[in-house]
């Protein structure tokens, strides 16, 4: 999946840790649903802003 603005604005604010964790699932899903699909859209950010 190429990265798109409505994750990577993100990216400045968010832990570098979870970044990285972003970024694997980004190249592992082929388009935003399959990346929302997988449940760990909402988990990452919960723990980012933690």
């Amino acid at each position: 999946m190429d990265a798109i603005g409505t994750l990577t604005k993100y990216f400045p604010f968010i832990k570098e840790d979870t970044v990285s964790i972003l970024k694997s699932i980004m190249k592992d899903v082929d388009s935003y649903i399959d990346f929302v699909a997988c449940g760990f859209f909402c988990a990452i950010f919960v723990i980012a802003y933690c």
